[in-house]
């Protein structure tokens, strides 16, 4: 099922400028295919999906994993520039397997219409994980109201 509103289009005109260059290196390049890996959590129980365990009260157990059958993150395009589009009705992540140091990172996002039922009364959220080691990460918040705040 393809979610025809989506919760974030992020503009992964995502560039990184190493501070040794002065150029700034593109990390999706704006064709039509998604590149990245991917990971989602477990779903939302009022979202059907055969093959994927229940417990006795009908929440999932188990999360999709590198499964994206509901097509959370696809290619979108939006003003004439293809974009990620992450739809947001399980919660996920891009994963970028490139190993970086001594950068800046430059991204736009746009919120889209759609708010999930599981949402309603909680703001939209996002946010980028960087500098992941062993489970700990450092986050960049990208929430409805609140754009930048740090967690750790």
């Amino acid at each position: 099922m393809k979610a025809t509103a989506y919760l974030i289009h992020v503009i992964w005109i995502l560039a990184i400028q190493s501070c040794k260059q002065d150029q700034w290196i593109g990390i999706y390049d704006g064709q039509s295919t998604l590149e990245f890996d991917h990971y989602l959590g477990i779903p939302d129980s009022s979202i059907d999906l055969a093959g994927l365990k229940k417990d006795c009260l009908g929440n999932y157990i188990e999360g999709l994993g590198l499964e994206d059958s509901l097509e959370v993150f696809s290619i979108a395009n939006l003003d004439g520039e293809n974009v990620i589009s992450i739809s947001g009705q399980v919660i996920g992540g891009l994963i970028l397997s490139d190993i970086l140091a001594n950068y800046h990172l430059r991204l736009k996002f746009k919120w889209g219409d759609k708010k999930w039922d599981w949402m309603q009364g909680r703001p939209k959220d996002g946010g980028i994980l960087y500098h992941q080691r062993l489970g700990y990460s450092h986050e960049l918040q990208i929430h409805e109201g609140d754009v930048g705040s740090y967690w750790a």
